[in-house]
């Protein structure tokens, strides 16, 4: 574990927190600064993965320390957004909200049949039966490792491909810093006028649409039933799991 905390992209994981630590400080005050921060910060991102995969240091904590990272700089973003764009402060958090359930349920999927499989084994009272069970769990992993690392290697030569994904990953990152320099424009002539124009408009559609729809959404009556349901869900997993 220790020997982990120095691998080179938990390094540059450490340098990206440092990054986005004086982007708090700079966002409402200096937008060039916070944005040429950002961008280096969402590099060393990118440089960290493919040196974790070239180079043979991927860890648990590494991954820990790269999704940590990534909802810290998009809830800088939004929470900024949030409060400088009032009228639909909403809608920022609500997609904010979103990615991290997204992030969570990721995670929940990915080590729950670890899980179920563990209290498996553990219910088992023979030694041979336990010893093969574990075999196999032991066997399973290895297989889906290579699966996957053969996939990866196959992505990894399709450049086309990856250049694509990387756009799509880039164009909604750009979205919300567009939104963000919006707040910085004050010219009134020329393209910067109709870069400012067409915000506005969007910016009025967004808030026409939200007023319209969220606040069903937000409804108390609803609210409840939302977190019932998640009671629900989650006792019916406890149920599974305990069987």
């Amino acid at each position: 574990m220790i020997k982990t905390i120095f691998y080179v992209p938990n390094l540059l994981n450490y340098a990206r927190f440092i990054l986005l630590i004086v982007v708090v400080f700079s966002i409402g005050k200096n937008p060039l600064r916070a944005f040429i921060l950002n961008l280096i910060a969402g590099n060393l991102d990118m440089i960290d993965g493919m040196y974790a995969r070239s180079f043979g240091q991927g860890s648990k904590f590494g991954a820990f320390m790269d999704h940590g990272m990534d909802r810290l700089a998009t809830s800088i973003m939004f929470v900024y957004l949030a409060v400088r764009y009032k009228k639909i402060w909403y809608v920022f958090l609500t997609v904010q909200f979103v990615e991290l359930v997204m992030d969570i349920l990721m995670a929940y999927l990915k080590h729950y049949r670890s899980v179920v499989n563990l209290l498996k084994i553990n219910s088992i009272t023979d030694d041979s039966q336990m010893i093969a069970a574990f075999r196999q769990e032991l066997g399973e992993q290895a297989v889906e490792e290579r699966i996957l690392d053969a996939k990866s290697e196959q992505l990894g030569h399709q450049s086309v491909i990856n250049f694509f994904l990387q756009l799509v990953w880039y164009s909604g990152d750009a979205f919300y810093w567009i939104l963000y320099s919006y707040l910085f424009i004050e010219e009134k002539s020329g393209i910067l006028a109709a870069y400012q124009n067409y915000l506005q408009s969007f910016l009025d559609g967004i808030i026409n649409l939200t007023s319209r729809y969220f606040p069903r959404l937000f409804s108390f009556n609803l609210g409840l039933n939302f977190i019932r349901a998640i009671f629900m869900i989650r006792n019916k997993i406890k149920s599974c799991i305990i069987r």
